[in-house]
């Protein structure tokens, strides 16, 4: 992917610029243009599909779309009870909320057991007791060994699997779950979707059509991607513009009414090239964590201390492709320090996920992990050179914290 040169503040003049890639837009006399804007992070801009059909297999042929990851686990948890008489649902207890508002909604009891990605050993599994009970695991943050696979008391009709963090993973396509499930959005560049699949052949739920309320919280992620590529691209629109736009199509993004996702998006995905796209962010998650491994002093990451993920040992690049590089801090308070320093050179690293206090309490473990990662972006919207400039940031962070403390 080829980068353009552009400029930043004298406040971050210290680093190297290069910017995230194929974000120019030609200029013209009568709507002249800044040079582009750098930035890492964040959610997608707008990206032009490629003709080719490059993502004619990007889901199994049988796969069902819908308007979001949260209905279609929605579908599935519903289908589940009305086929199967599914009435508790076990879930990891570090999950992203949305997923247990999905199964609350499916008017399913909520039961956790102890997963995390930092975790060393396998999740504590719950016991297979009861044809109505249904396990849902997850691909974590795309870190998942191939080891810690759910115990084999568990039928494969009873389980759910989760892979919207590595959709196209080796555990992905071996799966013998009854059904599996992805959020599209998390991973491609598209205002909204979500889809099911059964390895097991079961049927899938369908939703009927494009309800008008989920179009327009999909349409107003649109209207934001675009805004945010021409921001990218030095045009006459700010940050605030975009992220209006942001906030309001996600809080406006429902568990029901079931939903078809938006026409777009059902006709992008078939020219979505999702296997270049996936090896550059498997190229770009090996050269951040080897790079952030030699930049930290090495007195910094010690056991159950300052930590990256994914770890040497379990590191499988290409095969396996973690859905961010994750940097663990000594405590809270660092995390949030470093946050803030990284926000301030337009790195923009998600906090997943903060913890309800009640799982907190039940699992300490995974509330420790949440409170002290930061996840480092590293999608094929960037290339070797920007993961460079974000392990700088880093190492110029720890530099100057172990100066002050010497």
């Amino acid at each position: 992917m080829k980068t353009q040169a552009s400029h930043r503040s004298s406040k971050s003049a210290w680093i190297a610029v290069t910017p995230a890639a194929d974000l120019a837009t030609p200029t013209s006399s009568t709507h002249p243009s800044s040079p582009p804007i750098w930035e890492l992070g964040g959610e997608f801009h707008w990206v032009p599909t490629e003709p080719c059909g490059a993502g004619r297999d990007i889901l199994p042929p049988d796969a069902v779309l819908f308007g979001n990851g949260r209905q279609a686990l929605y579908a599935v948890l519903t289908e589940g009870r009305r086929r199967f008489g599914w009435r508790v649902c076990h879930l990891p207890i570090y999950i992203c909320q949305s997923v247990a508002q999905a199964v609350r909604a499916a008017d399913m009891q909520c039961q956790y057991y102890g997963a995390f990605p930092a975790a060393r050993e396998s999740p504590h599994w719950p016991p297979f007791e009861r044809r109505e009970e249904v396990l849902f695991s997850v691909n974590l943050l795309g870190l998942q060994r191939p080891d810690l696979l759910p115990p084999p008391d568990w039928p494969n009709e009873n389980r759910i699997e989760d892979h919207t963090h590595d959709p196209w993973s080796r555990l992905a396509k071996e799966s013998s779950a009854g059904y599996c499930l992805v959020s599209l959005r998390k991973t491609l560049p598209l205002p909204d979707g979500g889809a099911v699949w059964s390895p097991l052949g079961l049927p899938c739920p369908t939703p009927g059509a494009v309800i008008p309320r989920h179009a327009t919280a999909g349409q107003q992620k649109l209207a934001a991607m675009l805004l945010k590529r021409q921001y990218l691209s030095g045009m006459e629109v700010t940050k605030e513009d975009f992220r209006a736009w942001q906030i309001q199509s996600e809080s406006a993004m429902s568990v029901r009414p079931v939903s078809q996702p938006l026409p777009v998006t059902a006709s992008m995905l078939p020219h979505l090239p999702w296997r270049r796209w996936r090896a550059e962010k498997a190229r770009n998650a090996a050269h951040l964590t080897r790079r952030l491994r030699q930049v930290l002093p090495a007195a910094t990451i010690e056991p159950n201390s300052r930590d990256i993920l994914p770890r040497p040992a379990e590191a499988d690049f290409p095969r396996q492709c973690p859905f961010a590089v994750i940097v663990l801090c000594a405590n809270r308070a660092e995390r949030d320090r470093l946050r803030e320093t990284l926000i301030e050179h337009r790195i923009y690293p998600p906090i997943l996920w903060p913890l309800p206090r009640e799982a907190a309490r039940r699992c300490p473990e995974a509330a420790n992990f949440a409170a002290r990662m930061l996840a480092l972006p590293c999608d094929f919207r960037y290339t070797p050179e920007d993961m460079e400039e974000a392990a700088q940031v880093v190492h110029e962070f720890f530099r100057i914290r172990n100066v002050r403390n010497e």
